[in-house]
């Protein structure tokens, strides 16, 4: 299956958001940002329900 990435995903935000994903996870490591990234995206599934 083909995904096809649109302007949204170019955008700043997206970059800024990489960063943080990196610096939470830890610069030094290879699975650093992998875990900087689920732990981001599950913080943003978790406080979304709180803004409903």
């Amino acid at each position: 299956m083909a995904q096809n990435a649109s302007l949204t995903d170019v955008h700043w935000s997206m970059s800024g958001e990489v960063v943080l994903m990196t610096l939470v996870g830890g610069l030094g490591t290879i699975f650093g940002p992998a875990v900087g990234t689920f732990m981001i995206i599950a913080m943003q599934q978790y406080l979304a329900s709180f803004g409903q």
